[in-house]
């Protein structure tokens, strides 16, 4: 479900860019870290021109940006 939802996705012409970040090990960021294992590839394949950035961080808490 997901997958054909995150393969479908095209990002607005509005939109500049993506920026997540995540710590590799905390619970708290265990969502961000799943999304990214199982979807980045799926949405850069879908956007290939569209910065997707993810930095991770020990002991900051997960957070997503979206630049206009």
């Amino acid at each position: 479900k997901m997958a054909a939802a995150v393969r479908g996705i095209a990002l607005g012409p509005a939109l500049r860019e993506l920026r997540l970040h995540l710590c590799p090990r905390s619970g708290g960021s265990r969502g961000a870290r799943d999304f990214v294992e199982q979807h980045y590839v799926t949405l850069k394949k879908a956007n290939p021109e569209f910065p997707i950035l993810v930095r991770e961080c020990s002991g900051v808490p997960a957070r997503l940006w979206a630049r206009y």
